[in-house]
């Protein structure tokens, strides 16, 4: 397959914006540089943008490391997430968001389905933080966090399906609910505040050594795994 036609179909962008990446040399194949859009992709080879590996396929699911400072937003007059990626949001939308000063994992998908069971509160897909504080957290409310927590505007929390300490100012929160702003809510209601905030893994995908910035393609088990866990499919699919 042409290396052009091989990014377009890896959700990579148009053919006229694939031969720009080319030129600007972000684009490598087997780990070299690639020169022309013509060229011929081996079978097997690695190919990759920036880094982040791609691969042709008809359904695009993209782990994502979302840094701070970016919107998570198609158009905004901040930086948007899009300023970063190489593809359109009509080739994959955000699964619900991370506030502009969050960061972490936020999965892209052109699957609509995959996206509303992953928003859906029906589905309690568990999403894993680590969050750095202002203040030491004691026991009183590391306890108060395991519990239901009234964050205002007449929302109450599910209990969270774990809480951590990881060191006097840093804890692990596994939620399975996503309601606005929570995890800084949470926080504030036990009287502390965020000073980081890191999304760590979604239902089965997790970010990994991801660096910030940088993006790839769920591998086969990690689609597996997640269409299973949202009931789009019984069991994983046969190699």
């Amino acid at each position: 397959m042409r290396l052009d036609r091989y990014l377009h179909e890896s959700g990579a962008g148009s053919r006229r914006e694939v031969n720009l990446l080319i030129r600007a040399r972000r684009v490598t194949v087997a780990g070299v540089a690639a020169r022309d859009g013509a060229a011929h992709v081996p079978d097997g080879a690695d190919v990759a943008i920036d880094g982040g590996a791609v691969r042709p396929t008809g359904e695009l699911m993209i782990a994502f490391h979302k840094p701070a400072g970016y919107v998570t937003a198609v158009h905004d007059e901040l930086p948007v997430i899009f300023d970063i990626l190489p593809f359109r949001p009509d080739q994959a939308l955000p699964v619900g968001r991370l506030d502009k000063e969050s960061e972490g994992l936020l999965i892209l998908t052109s699957d609509g389905q995959a996206i509303y069971r992953l928003t859906n509160p029906k589905w309690h897909v568990e999403k894993e933080y680590e969050v750095e504080l202002r203040d030491p957290i004691d026991d009183a409310a590391l306890e108060r966090l395991r519990g239901k927590i009234d964050i205002g505007r007449g929302e109450i929390t599910r209990p969270p399906v774990r809480v951590e300490r990881l060191d006097a100012q840093k804890v692990k929160l596994i939620i399975d609910e996503g309601k606005y702003h929570q995890i800084r809510r949470m926080l504030a209601a036990v009287n502390n505040h965020v000073t980081r905030l890191v999304r760590t893994r979604v239902g089965p995908v997790k970010l990994g050594e991801l660096e910030s910035g940088a993006w790839r393609h769920f591998t086969k088990d990690e689609v597996d795994a997640l269409r299973v866990e949202i009931g789009t499919r019984k069991t994983p699919t046969k190699n």
